[in-house]
């Protein structure tokens, strides 16, 4: 799956955009802390997390006006391809 394009979008809510980078793929997520881990526009995320093993390399909750409530959540995933995970 190809993912340097990937981005979703809820208002308020939750951004997320996909990077491409040498030697892996980064995934940045934008997040109202007020969203729970569950829920459903986060699926789209998630999914994507999972398919490509991701690995948190970073968070940090800062303030964020466009963000419901002031506050968001950043979090910044490094993706690997699932064949190449574990090879050495």
């Amino acid at each position: 799956m190809e993912i340097k394009d990937f981005e979703a979008d809820r208002p308020c809510w939750v951004h997320a955009t996909g990077h491409d980078f040498t030697p892996g793929t980064t995934l940045v997520v934008r997040r109202s802390t007020w969203l729970r881990d569950d829920d459903q526009w986060l699926e789209p995320i998630n999914e994507i997390l999972r398919r490509h093993n991701a690995e948190l390399v970073a968070r940090d909750t800062v303030e964020d006006k466009t963000m419901m409530f002031g506050e968001a959540e950043l979090s910044v995933y490094l993706l690997h391809e699932p064949a190449l995970v574990g090879a050495a």
